[in-house]
């Protein structure tokens, strides 16, 4: 058991290590900056495909607030955005749909000249090699989503069903109304209710500091414990597999299971612990074709199991619970700790030495403000820090009328 100090010593870590693990402001205005131009460029009337009504979204980490920068500085970051055309599966193919928004591209010179070889999903941007930045654009057309209703899901997440492209579906080419499914935006929407108590409070923080009105802080500008825990729990996973990609958890699987797991703690490290301890109970057994499968439902479409993989490949789930137990073995490692140069060294090999430097000297700078302030006693060197909200804001909608 630890001391009060030493909780609020490491509540002040992990925050300080969420903040290094996040993008940069740069980062931040970059894929607004980008975001807000396709969103533009695809909806801009008279052409082709504003007869279709597009409807463009913010989709993935950006969209629930847990990026987390890339490993080394030189690696590229990406946004992930879906654009809704107001059509059906009956109306044109998969390959139909996705070819529409390859000519759209391809109608403006830089968008064409940086337009990636097709991917299974999506169409890829890939910006100049300086930015070391990238944009996914998920064509996508609405979904019946009363079969998602049926199943209890409300209808506030069921509505936001979408039909994708998939150029490996073997309708790709064909009219059907066997699209593969997603519902990204109802996706989110659940995330976000699960921490919307925490995250009300942190705009009413975030408004007082930046002294703005409450209606004026968007919910994706604020970081809650929660959020700061996957975007944690998620750089630990890719130094963990850093040489093994291949088997390495899947982000939608940690995001949901830390969701489910947290129980609206209102520090870091009570979250993060709790989380860590609780994220195998929502991992279910299920009876599949006679069958017994481990089984991580979409919470707003209980029959896709977002863990599908794990029967086919039996070495991600093994791996999967091996990191779960090696997780909870350094955290625990971590906090035993004595002194900032032990802490520190233990930290580096699972974060990475910028982002710890960071953090850790982060930490100092905080605790000699507040002395030289006279907040802070020369003794009580473990006071809980404040939370920054620096980020700019980045719209997670787009409809072609408003900035």
């Amino acid at each position: 058991m630890i001391s009060l100090q030493e909780k609020q010593f490491f509540t002040s870590l992990w925050e300080k290590l969420a903040d290094a693990l996040d993008l940069t402001d740069a980062q931040y205005e970059l894929a607004n900056e980008k975001f807000l131009k396709m969103g533009n460029y695809l909806s801009e009337p008279g052409s082709l495909l504003a007869r279709f009504n597009p409807q463009v979204l913010l989709q993935g980490s950006l969209r629930v607030g847990i990026p987390v920068r890339p490993i080394n500085e030189e690696d590229e970051f990406d946004v992930d955005m879906t654009c809704i055309l107001n059509t059906s599966t009956a109306a044109l193919s998969q390959y139909d749909l996705k070819q529409l928004f390859k000519i759209r591209l391809e109608q403006d010179a830089d968008y064409k000249r940086m337009l990636d070889e097709e991917h299974r999903r999506c169409w890829r941007e890939k910006y100049a090699e300086a930015t070391r930045f990238h944009l996914d654009v998920v064509p996508a057309i609405p979904d019946d989503f009363l079969w998602i209703t049926a199943q209890g899901v409300p209808y506030h997440y069921a509505k936001h069903a979408i039909n994708i492209t998939d150029n490996k579906s073997p309708n790709y080419k064909l009219i059907s109304s066997d699209w593969p499914k997603s519902n990204t935006e109802g996706f989110a929407l659940w995330f976000l209710e699960v921490m919307k108590e925490q995250l009300q409070e942190a705009i009413r923080m975030m408004s007082q500091t930046l002294n703005k009105r409450i209606e004026d802080i968007p919910d994706f500008k604020a970081r809650t414990p929660l959020q700061r825990a996957i975007q944690i729990l998620k750089r630990h996973r890719d130094l963990y597999f850093q040489n093994d990609c291949d088997d390495k958890p899947v982000s939608i699987i940690i995001t949901t299971l830390a969701a489910r797991a947290y129980q609206g703690q209102s520090n870091l490290y009570d979250a993060l612990t709790g989380i860590i301890d609780r994220m195998p109970l929502f991992i279910e057994d299920r009876v599949v074709a006679g069958k017994l499968v481990k089984w991580v439902p979409n919470p707003v479409n209980p029959k896709e199991n977002f863990a599908d993989k794990w029967q086919t490949e039996k070495q991600r789930q093994t791996k999967f619970y091996e990191w779960l137990k090696k997780v909870k073995d350094d955290f625990g490692n971590v906090v035993s700790q004595k002194g900032i140069p032990n802490i520190s060294a233990t930290l580096k090999p699972l974060f990475g030495t910028r982002a710890v430097n960071e953090a850790v000297n982060n930490i100092g700078k905080n605790l000699n403000d507040l002395r030289e302030s006279g907040k802070l006693t020369a003794t009580a060197g473990t006071a809980t820090l404040g939370i920054g909200f620096n980020k700019p804001v980045l719209k997670h909608t787009f409809d072609g009328t408003k900035e």
